[in-house]
């Protein structure tokens, strides 16, 4: 609100109109969607063991679960082998676990443990990470979770505590 006008949501009995919710709503859906990141999600009401707080559940997991296969853990992730997030045919899917998963979608990207203790080594030896980032062909954010210990813990190497603000970086 604007002391000037005196207008602003408080004031403005436009700004209450009711909106339309729920099946009134033009973004309604009783049976599929699309999620943010391009997978099915579909409506099986909020009593189901596989539903979202909305009544939803991503078409892929029922796929699997419906199939008579164990829902996937906290560690694991449901692959679409032909890459297409739409396709929830059983046959296009395959259980991985996240390293695997990530290995799959990183491919070269994906260090060894062995260039992740190199990566550890020569920070704590003061090489920057963006020069280290640039080298081994990863974002340089990896680089920083690397060494702080934060992903790959037990690939060994030294691991960085504190902050690495201020860390002057050749």
């Amino acid at each position: 609100m604007t002391k000037s006008t005196g207008v602003g949501r408080g004031n403005n009995p436009a700004s209450h109109v009711k909106r339309a919710s729920g099946n009134a709503h033009h973004r309604w859906s009783d049976e599929r969607m699309l999620s943010e990141h391009g997978y099915v999600k579909v409506r099986v009401g909020k009593d189901h063991p596989l539903a979202d707080a909305n009544g939803y559940c991503y078409e892929h997991l029922l796929v699997w679960v419906s199939a008579g296969r164990e829902k996937p853990g906290p560690a694991q992730l449901l692959h679409h082998e032909n890459e297409v997030k739409t396709d929830n045919r059983l046959s296009n899917l395959k259980l991985l676990n996240r390293v695997a998963h990530a290995a799959e979608h990183q491919g070269e990207r994906m260090l060894t443990d062995d260039q992740v203790r190199t990566v550890r080594e020569r920070f704590a030896a003061g090489e920057g990470g963006t020069a280290l980032a640039a080298e081994f062909g990863v974002p340089f954010q990896r680089v920083y979770r690397i060494v702080k210990g934060e992903t790959r813990r037990g690939a060994g190497g030294p691991i960085q505590t504190g902050s690495l603000r201020g860390r002057k970086n050749p």
